[in-house]
């Protein structure tokens, strides 16, 4: 993809701290108006990543370019205010002296002052905050400081706004409330976004495509819904958790477990040896003819629903949801279980790593 389509790209990004690789020939391309969350544990490289495209840190090779403009590699560097970047940090950085109206309006100061304080409006009028425009900081609930936060990096109409880790100080029901928020916000705004999260249900949630990164590296590229139901290497499967590897063999479009048979979504490119087991594609009944005997060694109620572990009488460790009507179900209790068909699986070499 080339052109104004693509509002950051990035080829071959290098960054070493002494011996420590943080970040190893790293390419990806970021569309125009599209939410990219890079997620991955501490340590990945997701954060030295968004730093080098901020330009708070130099590449020791590869190139940074936004909108069109290299800005970092090839012999060229661009400082951080020249970048067309906005950024939402995890503390927030709200000028604790300036009001709501003046924070967001910070970065528009090149503006006329009727150009700055109708854009201000807009972006006041867009997350609901009009009558708070005269608050300082310190009155502002962590919600409310939130939005004002994104739209002070909104309001140059930058290239890309990047977010990083914005929600990991709020509490879980204000921390999913705004991300759905947000998410609105930057469609409504047709804003291109980069979010750097270690929160699988935060990224799958927010992001258009998410790039699963671990040391240094990018292990797979694609849609939320892509990224769950078929991993492209073991590693990423345990770190979504999307479920259980158990040991397989395939066979005519097959997946053959101690469990039973399961249908692939894809014959692997070379010989497997474990395939992905999720709670959906299990059948938990009372014990009988057709069903592989499984004791339930913990349970957990989640709200809505329970989940259950299940030990197989081969050892194997398995989790999967209560129906309804098994929700009442002890520790110590024996279950049947069976494998459906479908929506079918994925299989591995097994990395165990």
């Amino acid at each position: 993809m080339t052109g104004p389509e693509v509002s950051l790209r990035v080829a071959d990004l290098s960054r070493r701290f002494g011996t420590v690789v943080a970040l190893d020939r790293v390419s990806l391309e970021v569309r125009r108006g599209e939410t990219l969350a890079l997620l991955g544990p501490s340590g990945s490289g997701k954060t030295t990543a968004l730093r080098l495209v901020a330009g708070f840190d130099r590449p020791d090779s590869g190139t940074v370019e936004l909108g069109g403009r290299l800005v970092a590699g090839g012999g060229g560097w661009v400082p951080p205010e020249r970048r067309r970047i906005g950024y939402v940090a995890q503390d927030l950085s709200l000028f604790p002296h300036l009001d709501v109206r003046r924070n967001i309006g910070y970065g528009l100061r090149i503006m006329g002052a009727d150009e700055r304080d109708a854009r201000v409006q807009e972006l006041l009028e867009m997350v609901g905050l009009e009558a708070s425009a005269d608050r300082m900081p310190h009155q502002l609930s962590g919600g409310m400081a939130q939005r004002v936060a994104l739209c002070r990096a909104m309001a140059p109409r930058p290239d890309v706004v990047l977010l990083d880790e914005p929600f990991s100080s709020l509490d879980q029901a204000l921390r999913v409330q705004l991300r759905d928020e947000v998410r609105a916000l930057l469609r409504l705004a047709g804003q291109t976004t980069v979010l750097v999260t270690h929160d699988q249900q935060e990224a799958l949630a927010m992001a258009d495509r998410v790039a699963v990164m671990r040391a240094g590296r990018i292990e797979q590229v694609d849609a939320p819904e892509v990224v769950h139901a078929r991993p492209a290497t073991p590693w990423v499967a345990r770190f979504l958790g999307a479920g259980t590897l158990v040991p397989t063999t395939i066979g005519n479009g097959l997946a053959v477990t101690e469990m039973g048979s399961i249908r692939l979504l894809a014959e692997p490119p070379v010989a497997a040896d474990v395939c992905l087991i999720r709670s959906e594609h299990l059948e938990l009944t009372s014990p009988g003819e057709g069903t592989i005997a499984a004791v339930v060694t913990a349970r957990r109620f989640e709200g809505s629903y329970v989940v259950l572990d299940l030990e197989l009488p081969s050892g194997l460790r398995i989790r999967g949801d209560a129906p309804a009507a098994m929700r009442a179900v002890s520790v110590g209790a024996e279950l049947g279980v069976s494998l459906q068909r479908d929506p079918g699986t994925v299989a591995f070499v097994d990395d165990a790593t």
